[in-house]
């Protein structure tokens, strides 16, 4: 996976455990990214770049660590002309974070693919586990877990807003037994959170996109089981 900012591009490694990933600089004058600064990784699947005011951040989903899929992902802040260690959460084979807005909060939403450790007797092997909403404290300083929801082997999380309402669907691609789980859609419902509104049933799905259009808005979901990608279309009651 790959994110771009500005003029520089952060590259994850998934196909190696504990290894450095690369963010790479814009040269305009060569007409090239440069390698300009590496940090550590276990089996990086994401990133995802955002701003908070004047500050840049970057977090990375750490998925295995080559024994554990329970390791820390971190969050990186642009100081001093570098990215450093901002804060690190618990994770469990973390495949994607989303950032979204909603008025002046701030959220960072994580979907956990798989809970494995192989140092246990027998070793943990699940895919039903929590996904987690992180809302910033700005007294704190620090990312602080707001909701926790159920998911299946979660691999994308997509934030979409249709009026006035704001949504958040998760891409749930596997249960232990069936590629064949719901996906699910959640509406924000102010003090009681996201709240589920509507079960897509999906195969294997690894991605979603949410787009409008003149005809009205849409929801897109990729599957690496299914020859074909699917379009659906929103209808908000």
């Amino acid at each position: 996976m790959s994110e771009v900012f500005d003029e520089s591009l952060v590259i994850g490694d998934g196909d190696n455990h504990n290894i450095n990933s690369v963010i790479y600089r814009w040269n305009s004058r060569k007409g090239l990214f440069e390698a300009n600064q590496t940090i550590p990784t276990s089996g990086a699947y994401d990133w995802e770049f955002f701003t908070i005011g004047p500050y840049s951040f970057l977090v990375v989903a750490n998925t295995f660590n080559g024994t554990s899929t329970k390791i820390y992902s971190n969050i990186y802040i642009w100081l001093n002309g570098g990215f450093q260690l901002f804060q690190s959460i618990s994770t469990f084979g973390a495949a994607d974070w989303e950032v979204f807005y909603i008025g002046s909060r701030v959220f960072l939403a994580v979907a956990n693919s798989h809970g494995y450790d192989s140092s246990t007797v027998p070793p943990i092997n699940t895919f039903a586990i929590n996904s987690s909403i992180y809302e910033l404290n700005i007294t704190a300083q620090l990312f602080v877990k707001f909701q926790d929801i159920p998911t299946y082997s979660a691999l994308d999380w997509e934030f979409f807003s249709v009026g006035e309402d704001s949504f958040l669907v998760v891409a749930n691609s596997y249960d232990g037994v069936t590629f064949s789980v719901n996906s699910i859609i959640y509406r924000w419902q102010g003090y009681e959170g996201f709240v589920a509104v509507h079960h897509l049933p999906t195969f294997g799905c690894r991605d979603w996109e949410a787009f409008n259009t003149t005809a009205g808005s849409y929801l897109m979901y990729s599957s690496a089981k299914e020859p074909l990608s699917k379009v659906l279309k929103l209808k908000i009651f």
